[in-house]
């Protein structure tokens, strides 16, 4: 493979690494294959070590997003993430689109579960992942399969809790929670059911506060069962098992 080329797929058996460490070679290329060797049999030190030497020799989107997975610091992995975007943003080599689309995947789901932890903790840092998600999905937009990339199932998940707990765009967030399949989900709809019964709560929340013309302090439990009631959770978001039984709705495009 040529150096200018950046690979889509690794081998880690032992008779590769060891051809790898025999080599005298000194590329990016190779310590991007050994560092994913090492990751894989849990030698995190020397993989960040061989990610980094790798990143020092020629910066790639697959070293970078490599540093974030092995980070136990979300600002940091985070910041080793939006890296690698801006380098696979604009690849042209082949295979380009599929590296684009799995990264935005990861990346959303990363923000997105950072955004979902800090909710019950910390409003503020919860702020600050949901305006991380804001910012990355306008930068999808501008990519060259940016309609691929804003159909996968993370992203979608990532971009309607923006809009729920952010942007207040409460109907969108309905819509895209009623409407899409989110096929990759399979059992775990925890998350999705949650967000579509907060989308309602807000909205009646909303709706009880201009009535009111005062300020909203939530709603009483009492309340919360009536919304729930009248707005059952869609089945393509309620069934864990979308592939094989829910058939009642329009699926993706790009699914």
């Amino acid at each position: 493979r040529s150096l200018s080329e950046s690979p889509l797929s690794f081998m880690t058996r032992r008779e590769w690494a060891e051809l790898l460490l025999a080599s005298r070679s000194r590329t990016w290329l190779r310590a991007l294959h050994l560092g994913v060797h090492f990751a894989e049999r849990g030698d995190t030190e020397r993989a960040t070590q061989l990610f980094s030497e790798s990143i020092r020799l020629s910066p790639s989107a697959q070293a970078y997003r490599s540093l974030a997975v092995l980070s136990s610091e979300p600002s940091y992995a985070a910041g080793n993430y939006t890296l690698a975007w801006r380098l696979a943003k604009g690849a042209a080599f082949q295979g380009a689109d599929r590296l684009r689309a799995a990264l935005a995947s990861e990346m959303c789901r990363f923000l997105n579960g950072r955004a979902a932890a800090a909710a019950a903790t910390s409003p503020a840092e919860q702020a600050e992942w949901l305006e991380r998600i804001k910012a990355f999905l306008l930068e999808v937009q501008s990519a060259p399969n940016a309609q691929e990339i804003l159909a996968n199932d993370n992203v979608l998940a990532a971009e309607t809790r923006a809009r729920v707990q952010l942007s207040g765009e409460l109907d969108a967030a309905i819509d895209t929670l009623s409407s899409q399949c989110f096929p990759t989900y399979g059992s775990e709809r925890a998350e999705l059911i949650e967000l579509w019964y907060e989308a309602h709560y807000r909205k009646a929340m909303l709706e009880k506060k201009e009535e009111a013309g005062a300020s909203l302090d939530g709603l009483s439990p009492v309340e919360k069962h009536r919304i729930r009631r009248n707005n059952a959770i869609p089945a393509n978001i309620g069934c864990p098992y979308p592939d094989n039984t829910c058939t009642s709705y329009q699926r993706p495009a790009f699914h």
